[in-house]
């Protein structure tokens, strides 16, 4: 399974660098999204004066399992840690415990999470 964290599915919806590595991963099976970032993603492409229903339609066809936030992953979510020069969002969070929680892969746009020290693979999109 390969969990996807919302700047890699903003990344494909809003056609930035990287989407076409995003595109590859969708075309597998087993893709999966957190419900914070399920959250996250719709939340950001609505800033980008997309519609709340294109935006529903489009991502309802991506065929994700989306992965509710359990006590165990916010909790794994506090654990993580990180070096000082770098922030990590709640949503960050979130997607790098489900991940782990998951025993899975991560794929994102934000290529610093592989500095990360974390039992998971980081796959960064750019």
């Amino acid at each position: 399974m390969i969990v996807f964290d919302s700047s890699a599915i903003i990344a494909y919806f809003q056609s930035e660098k990287g989407n076409e590595v995003v595109d590859e991963y969708l075309q597998k099976d087993l893709s999966a999204i957190s419900t914070v970032n399920f959250c996250e993603t719709i939340l950001k492409l609505k800033q980008s004066q997309l519609d709340t229903d294109i935006i529903l339609i489009e991502i309802g066809g991506l065929e994700f399992n989306i992965i509710d936030c359990t006590k165990e992953i916010s909790l794994l979510a506090t654990e993580i840690t990180h070096p000082e020069n770098m922030f990590l969002s709640l949503g960050d969070r979130i997607c790098l415990a489900t991940t782990i929680h998951h025993k899975s892969s991560v794929l994102t746009g934000d290529s610093n999470w592989k500095k990360l020290k974390l039992p998971i693979e980081v796959i960064a999109i750019r």
